[in-house]
C-alpha cells in the first residue's frame, strides 16, 4: 500500500513538474512578477493546473493567463478572465444580453461557454512587461465588474 502511494505522489509530482515547465523562462518570470504584484495588493495568486495564475477577489475567482508571442517579439498576450453560471436561465436572454454588452464595451467581452453553462468575462491585453498589465489591474478588474453588472440588468430587461 505504501508503494502503490509512494507512486501516485511521484506521478502527481511529474505532472506538476510538466505543467511548469510548458511554460517559457519569459512566461514564467512574467508569470511570477504578476504573482508578486497580486500579493502586495492583498490577492492570494495560485499557479494552476494549466499555469493559468488564479486569484479570488470578493468570492469571485479570476484567472490570468499569460502566453509570449511568437511574432510579436518580447510581448506577451495577457487575459484576464471571470466567469459566471448560467444554468437553469433562458439563454435567449443571455445571449441578448451578451450581444447588448460586447455593443458597449469594446475591451472587456462577454462570452457564453461551450456547454452553455457558464458566462466568461475576458480582458485581453498585449504588454512587453508585467507592468504594462499591472499599471492597468485596478482598472481591468472594475470593466470587468462594469460588464457582469450591466450584463445582469440586460438580462433581466430581456428576461421579461
Amino acid at each position: 500500500m505504501k508503494k502503490v502511494l509512494f507512486i501516485l505522489f511521484l506521478v502527481a509530482g511529474s505532472l506538476a513538474a510538466n505543467a511548469q515547465s510548458s511554460l517559457t523562462q519569459k512566461e514564467r518570470s512574467f508569470i511570477n512578477s504578476l504573482k508578486s504584484y497580486l500579493s502586495k495588493e492583498g490577492y492570494r495568486a495560485e499557479l494552476d493546473e494549466d499555469n493559468d495564475l488564479t486569484f479570488k477577489k470578493e468570492g469571485d475567482t479570476f484567472w490570468i493567463t499569460v502566453t509570449e508571442e511568437k511574432e510579436n517579439y518580447g510581448s506577451f498576450f495577457v487575459r484576464l478572465t471571470s466567469a459566471m453560471s448560467c444554468e437553469d436561465t433562458n439563454l435567449d436572454a443571455v445571449r441578448k444580453a451578451i450581444n447588448k454588452v460586447n455593443g458597449e464595451y469594446k475591451i472587456a467581452k462577454a462570452y457564453i461557454s461551450d456547454s452553455e453553462k457558464s458566462i466568461l468575462f475576458v480582458m485581453d491585453s498585449y504588454c512587453y512587461a508585467s507592468g504594462d498589465f499591472t499599471k492597468f489591474f485596478s482598472r481591468y478588474m472594475k470593466m470587468l465588474s462594469d460588464v457582469d453588472d450591466d450584463l445582469k440588468d440586460y438580462y433581466s430587461e430581456y428576461n421579461k
